[in-house]
């Protein structure tokens, strides 16, 4: 077979496949620049764009004018070969010019996704080009190779790492397109051969007997008989026998001794092509599967055959054909996979073969362990086992495995260094064509980070995050102690409530950060003011706790005692603050209440306190007041207030007005309702005034669902205008609300009642439900997900929210308090406590929604992290419903 007629075949098969190839090439190329319209020079982006569409449109005129040609012309002319090289270089020089201009992004994420897509790319070319080396080369190099360079010049660490990985990935094509070239071409050779040698055929068969023997292929010789395929005597050539293990007089010449070892699962579809053929609908007869061997083993056989004698009717009377084993070309395309699988991936990888023997590792699984490969490969796992895990572990794992193909989950593995480390570990079960495991893909990544951000979210259970004192959970807690203390021992102790005399106009002057400042300050003045047995807490804003025990026996002397240190307190507090570049004064009005016993509850006292404190603030503030019963009657008006509470839900005094919500383009998508009092005297009340009280009450029942029959109103109006039939209404759900036996059969029928789209319906649940009945909680937002009622966790990181029930449960969405957003901009704490968040979210497929954004260094960094809404005073405060369809009707 002549070279020329090789390269004949080779020019037909790079041009026919060109179209597809740059289609895809132009569909990429336009992908890229809208991934990166905004992070590297947009006239750059469309400089190249337009470089690439031209080039690419040159390329599909020279296949035009190539499929033009007269058939028996296209490929004898040899320069139509190099102009489809020089094309091909034309566009790796393109891509690679891209690659190293999109990586200016100075994001390490969107440089390592351009690093994939350029190797993806690369990958994509071999299956059109490698029958061709030149033209592999000419577009892979040029592709690559500047990347490799880019990464390499790059002085960070990820970046000499990604470099190599990149040239190393090229390594590997260069070689694997060489030895698929090689492939194809001898593929090529061996088809072009075989049809001449069937020519041959009909003036000399023994002489095409000859020179197929010759070749190395094995021969097969059937005279059919009937249709039955079951019949008919069948000739097969030493050759045959031999490339399956059998010797000469191991196969009888029947038809039934190929059908046997064929692989049971590639028979039917062998038997199809087979007929089709017979029937005269294939010109001739080719197929690729597995045939069983002498010893047990199946080959990758490509079998080609025609039928060269028919009957006088037209029937098919003999056929003939050649076996050739194609095994070593699907070994180096599974190669070609798995390559591809090492070198794209960002996590660990560990590659072992059926029986779990390490094969190969990349570059992340030799950082993360701290083994280099040679140490692991011909190894086994267990070199990383931890010790932490048992038997049942192990055996459940495997059993995943085996049932289903996969398995993931946490697992603690050790390092080189002994160092014992969590880590997130997948591992799939390759199958070959038999179904049988041939390779396991384990993918490992490090979340010692994760962990201790997981920590710090449980810390904020209990600790307030920007003081790191106790919160108000904890303070009720140690509270409770002291009181059941103090019943046993008969000692007083004392409770001080502490508000910040003006610390509104400081924030409003000098701002949040400022006013933070002064908080920290505070704490650690507080805490220096006290005993060490003494606790001190932050309720919140500008309230402090100063909680003090075994006082003494005597009410008068632990009244002194109490007096004294909250003197001393005064003095601490009203030492000058120096706030960055701010020097401040401020004084605090304390509220003093003493307990012995357990005459009172926590809540009470709490109380009791804060009315002491508010008769301090009355009193001209920087003051330190006790609680005396005169002061019930603050308590009284609270009674008088939650009467009129009541009347106004009987009334109709209560209004919704909505805080839209908006994605990360300003796209209003919903909306959160929040109740307003109309109060006859007192005018417009926000919650904050009412809702205590409604809770203490009883009446949020009431109110809770007047609300629910106003949103679902709200969103029927909604519903009749086609621009707003997809907005979603958040409403808030009280604990008491969703403890309710019968809160789910009530919202289910509110819904059928209004005809209400479900999914439009988004309740929001406090952290704090969760640690009550977690197991009933579930239930019932189970029985609401079923019914597509969507389900948000409001304050997420405000409560001590137990992470493993929260796996379990059926949200839709988390919302990031506002306590954790307003730090962000100035606290790495917070900002990675708000990482960890939306990152958790994203892993559990929740969506993250941060409230109360009032900043635009707020906005960009939660932009930045990939969070995908937003509410707050940035984008809108809360409106009417009137406001709100002016401002819908508005916007379009």
């Amino acid at each position: 077979m002549h070279a020329r007629d090789i390269q004949s075949e080779k020019v037909l098969f790079l041009y026919a496949g060109s179209p597809f190839l740059l289609a895809v090439g132009g569909m990429t190329a336009v992908m890229m620049v809208v991934l990166h319209w905004n992070l590297v020079p947009r006239n750059g982006l469309l400089i190249w764009l337009a470089t690439m569409i031209l080039g690419l449109l040159g390329r599909a005129g020279l296949v035009v004018f190539f499929r033009r040609l007269p058939e028996q012309d296209r490929a004898l002319d040899a320069h139509w070969l190099w102009r489809f090289r020089l094309g091909t270089l034309a566009s790796g020089l393109t891509w690679g010019v891209g690659a190293v201009f999109l990586c200016q992004s100075g994001d390490p994420v969107y440089e390592t996704f351009v690093a994939f897509a350029m190797a993806g790319i690369s990958a994509a070319a071999i299956t059109a080009l490698a029958i061709d080396r030149v033209a592999t080369l000419f577009f892979v190099i040029p592709l690559l190779a500047p990347l490799s360079a880019r990464f390499l010049l790059d002085p960070a660490e990820l970046a000499l790492t990604m470099g190599l990985i990149v040239l190393l990935f090229l390594l590997v094509l260069a070689v694997i397109a060489t030895r698929i070239q090689a492939y194809l071409e001898e593929n090529v050779r061996l088809r072009l051969q075989a049809e001449s040698q069937q020519r041959q055929i009909q003036t000399n068969e023994l002489r095409w007997r000859f020179a197929i023997e010759g070749s190395g292929q094995g021969l097969w010789d059937w005279e059919i008989e009937d249709w039955d395929l079951d019949t008919g005597r069948v000739f097969y050539s030493p050759m045959w026998k031999a490339m399956l293990g059998y010797a000469e007089d191991e196969i009888a010449p029947t038809l039934t001794e190929w059908k046997t070892r064929v692989h049971p699962e590639d028979l039917a579809a062998v038997h199809g092509v087979l007929m089709r053929h017979l029937d005269g609908e294939s010109p001739f007869y080719e197929s690729e599967h597995r045939m069983l061997c002498q010893d047990g083993g199946y080959k990758w056989i490509l079998d080609r055959g025609q039928v060269i004698e028919q009957t006088p009717e037209g029937m098919p009377r003999r056929m003939i054909g050649v076996h050739i084993d194609v095994t070593e070309r699907k070994q180096a395309e599974i190669e070609l996979r798995i390559a591809a699988a090492v070198f794209n991936a960002q996590e660990g990888i560990l590659i072992t073969d059926a029986n779990q023997v390490i094969l190969r590792v990349n570059q992340a699984f030799i950082e993360t362990t701290g083994y280099a490969s040679e140490e692991v490969i011909g190894q086994t796992p267990r070199l990383l086992k931890s010790g932490r895990h048992d038997r049942d572990f192990y055996a459940a794992m495997w059993s995943s495995i085996d049932a289903t193909g996969s398995w993931k989950g946490e697992i603690w593995n050790r390092r080189k260094n002994g160092e014992v480390y969590p880590e997130w570990l997948g591992i799939t079960a390759l199958k070959g064509g038999d179904g049988q495991v041939t390779h396991y893909v384990a993918t490992l990544h490090d979340i010692t980070e994760r962990k201790a951000a997981e920590d710090a979210i449980q810390h904020l259970a209990f600790y307030d995050a920007l003081t790191a004192l106790p919160n108000r959970r904890l303070l009720l807690d140690r509270l409770e102690h002291a009181m059941i203390v103090s019943e046993r021992t008969r000692q007083v102790g004392a409770l001080l409530f502490l508000d910040l005399d003006r610390f509104k106009e400081l924030n409003d002057t000098y701002g949040h950060a400022t006013g933070d400042l002064l908080l920290q300050d505070v704490a650690r003045r507080l805490l220096g003011a006290v005993r060490d047995v003494d606790t001190v807490a932050r309720l919140g804003g500008d309230e402090f706790v100063v909680m003090l025990e075994d006082l003494g026996e005597n009410t008068d002397d632990a009244r002194n005692v109490a007096a004294e240190i909250g003197a001393k307190i005064r003095v601490e507090l009203g030492e000058p603050y120096q706030l960055a570049e701010h020097r401040h004064l401020s004084t605090p009005s304390i509220g003093v209440i003493l307990f012995q016993g357990r005459l009172a509850s926590v809540d009470e006292l709490l109380s009791r306190a804060d009315l002491a404190m508010y008769r301090a603030k009355q009193s001209g503030r920087n003051r330190l007041c006790f609680f005396d019963l005169s002061m019930q009657v603050s308590v009284d008006a609270r009674r008088a207030l939650k009467d009129e509470l009541r009347i106004g839900i009987g009334q109709g005094q209560f209004v919704l007005h909505f805080q839209p919500r908006v994605d990360r383009v300003g796209r209003l998508f919903g909306a959160e309702a929040l109740v307003r009092w109309t109060h006859p005297e007192r005018g417009m009340l926000s919650p904050s005034e009412f809702i205590p009280l409604a809770e203490e009450s009883g009446l949020i029942q009431a109110l809770g669902d007047w609300v629910l029959e106003s949103a679902c109103a709200q969103l029927q109006a909604w519903s009749r205008h086609p621009d707003w039939v997809r907005l979603t209404l958040a409403v808030n759900i009280s604990d008491r609300q969703f403890r309710d036996a019968n809160f789910v059969e009530r919202i289910l029928a509110l819904l059928e009642r209004t005809g209400v789209d479900p999914s439009l319906l988004d309740l929001e649940l406090n952290e704090s439900l969760l640690l009550q009945n977690p197991k009933g909680i579930v239930a019932s937002l189970d029985a609401l997900k079923a019914h597509g009622v969507r389900l948000t966790l409001d304050r997420f990181g405000s409560e001590r929210s137990s992470l493993g029930v929260l796996k379990h449960l059926p949200l839709d969405r988390l919302k990031l308090d506002r306590s954790l957003v307003r730090d962000l901009p100035t606290d790495p704490k917070a900002a990675a406590i708000a990482k960890s968040v939306i990152a958790l979210g994203d892993a559990l497929g929740f969506e993250v929604t941060a409230v109360g954004v009032e900043t635009e260094a707020e906005r960009r960094f939660l932009e930045a992290h990939a969070c995908p809404s937003f509410q707050g005073y940035l984008f809108s405060q809360a409106l009417s419903s009137e406001e709100l369809n002016s401002s819908l009707a508005a916007s379009g």
